[in-house]
């Protein structure tokens, strides 16, 4: 215990409010060779941080906005004090007892594990088939005891392995149980128990003294250890508290002090290593009503959560360790943890295709030629074009070449597997193809496409149909296609009907049915499979026959049996 530790009793009666409303958002402005690997460096300019041209100058950021408490008293004094002493800062929690420390505990696999809870209910009462078939009867068997509703709504696999819905280029995460992944939970443990109580696997944020926070099972053991050997049982010293105060006064006779203003926040940061290991760090201490914090220092493809703690001072009366007399001091205390927030630094948005495509002749060389233009791209992250072509409207497009000029640090994760022998290296965009399959008879669909920095794919561009006039001796271009068509729907903005939406037949007393899709597997991008198409009999579809003499719809159930054998090589 050091010499300058003060004992008092008061404290334990604390009662101080913490941030709430916490929200981080990711914003990607443009490239940068390194983003994956190195953080942002902090913008070096001296005004306020909200400014739109520091942030437009900064690749990318994460932008936390919270409301801050407002019970409580503001106090006058500087943010330097809390600076020049964060050793000094206090939990609540443990009210500054050495030998304690405290975890802030946050479900956030809540939703996971009640999906998975109630696929082992199914199971255990032989329930098969489509997930509204499992909710369904699951509901009809447990009866009134559960609302079926929900369990429904509970059952979606698709959260659970991984997928994400997009909409206007914005994540939805949205749930019956968000306000329970938001919601932290404060636990004092003492030093002795530390690594035993750490080591649960559902704890996954913690919170406690500035010196402690953070802790990983390698500290947690350390402590632990260093607690037992002290006094290996808990003893009447584990209960008293000491305090480290900022200031201290000479006190009057009679003289009862007590009181408690909000002079700080802190706002804190744990980054989810490759290896499963955090890094949890101070990132800044805010004015008392800030409401609103941005990190520069990111990384992209990196994950994120968030906290603050609001820091006050606490005027009180203490008893001196080595004189026995009664002062006055100012203590250090910061707020319970906040609910965190957790943000993927992703570029999630794909690239525009290319523009100004065209093909001309070469009358000398007797080639075709294709080429385009970068479209305007703010973000600078195209890093790669593919050229197209396809025999009839009624086949997919093949691939020619793909020209990859990506000089980013870390490759992409790419969803497609190109051939190596149809991949070119480039050291900046080059925007021309050849076809030297072309010939005066020839007639060729052709496009082009881009590739950014993540792997991400854009539609189509402008779609032409190449033919040759010999009697004219000229090159006869068709726009059959404005740009912007999917990659698996290439002629979604043809204006022919390519697409037979009935097919009509008569005198037949049988139908046989082949399913012969694009993809035989989706995957998430952690490689996860996510089962779209149920197949193996296990999955049941319709087919519409229409009566049209009787005027009537007859509705067959289908069940799709897969008669290929596939692996993932």
């Amino acid at each position: 215990m050091k010499a300058s530790t003060y004992s008092s009793s008061l404290v334990s009666n604390l009662r101080l409010s913490t941030y709430k409303n916490v929200e981080a958002s990711f914003f990607y402005n443009f490239f940068t060779k390194d983003e994956a690997l190195v953080e942002n460096a902090q913008p070096s300019e001296n005004k306020a941080l909200e400014e739109k041209n520091i942030l437009r100058k900064t690749p990318r950021y994460v932008k936390l906005k919270f409301s801050p408490p407002v019970d409580s008293e503001i106090s006058k004094k500087s943010i330097s004090i809390v600076k020049e002493n964060i050793e000094k800062i206090y939990s609540i929690e443990d009210i500054g007892n050495t030998s304690y420390t405290t975890l802030g505990l946050q479900d956030t696999s809540v939703s996971d594990r009640i999906f998975q809870t109630i696929m082992r209910s199914a199971n255990i009462r032989n329930i098969e088939g489509n997930m509204t078939d499992i909710s369904m009867e699951l509901g009809n068997q447990l009866g009134s005891i559960i609302d079926r509703t929900l369990l429904q709504e509970l059952s979606v696999s698709y959260i659970e392995k991984g997928a994400q819905f997009i909409s206007d280029r914005s994540a939805i995460r949205a749930g019956k149980f968000e306000d329970v992944k938001s919601s932290p939970i404060s636990l004092t443990v003492n030093d002795k128990f530390l690594s035993d109580v750490i080591s649960i696997p559902e704890a996954c944020s913690f919170s406690g003294p500035i010196v402690s926070i953070g802790l990983l099972k390698e500290s947690a053991r350390s402590i632990q250890d260093k607690a037992r050997s002290i006094t290996p049982s808990i003893g009447s010293s584990d209960f008293i508290t000491f305090l480290d105060p900022v200031k201290l006064e000479a006190s009057t006779v009679g003289e009862f002090v007590k009181g408690i203003e909000r002079v700080a926040g802190l706002v804190y940061r744990s980054e989810l290593l490759p290896d499963g290991r955090q890094d949890v760090r101070l990132l800044d201490v805010l004015e008392p009503n800030a409401s609103s914090y941005i990190d520069f220092k990111v990384k992209l493809d990196s994950q994120y959560s968030y906290w603050l703690h609001a820091v006050y001072i606490v005027y009180v009366n203490v008893l001196s360790g080595d004189t026995g007399q009664v002062l006055k001091a100012q203590v250090l205390f910061q707020s319970p943890i906040s609910p965190s927030s957790t943000v993927y630094c992703r570029d999630e948005i794909p690239p525009e295709p290319p523009v100004d495509f065209d093909l001309r002749w070469d009358y000398q060389e007797y080639n075709l030629v294709l080429s385009w233009n970068l479209p305007v791209n703010p973000r600078q992250d195209i890093k790669y074009f593919q050229i197209f072509r396809r025999n009839t409207l009624e086949e997919p497009y093949e691939l020619l070449k793909e020209y990859d000029f990506n000089d980013s640090f870390k490759q992409p994760t790419r969803f497609e597997n190109t051939l190596s022998h149809l991949i070119k290296k480039f050291e900046g965009p080059f925007n021309i193809y050849i076809d030297k399959d072309f010939n005066r008879d020839s007639r060729y669909y052709y496009c082009v496409a881009c590739v950014d920095a993540r792997g991400m794919v854009s539609n189509y561009s402008q779609q032409f149909e190449v033919t040759f006039d010999r009697m004219k001796n000229k090159l006869v271009k068709k726009v059959i296609s404005p740009s912007g068509a999917p990659r698996q729907y290439p002629n979604v903005f043809l204006k022919d009907n390519f697409f037979q939406d009935t097919v009509v037949s008569s005198k037949k007393r049988r139908i046989k049915l082949f399913f012969d899709p694009e993809y035989l597997r989706i995957k998430t991008s952690n490689g996860s499979t996510i089962d779209a198409l149920v197949t193996d009999g296990n999955g049941e579809y319709g087919i519409n026959l229409l009566d049209i003499t009787r005027g009537q719809i007859l509705t067959i159930p289908v069940k799709i049996n897969n008669l290929l054998e596939t692996s993932d090589s």
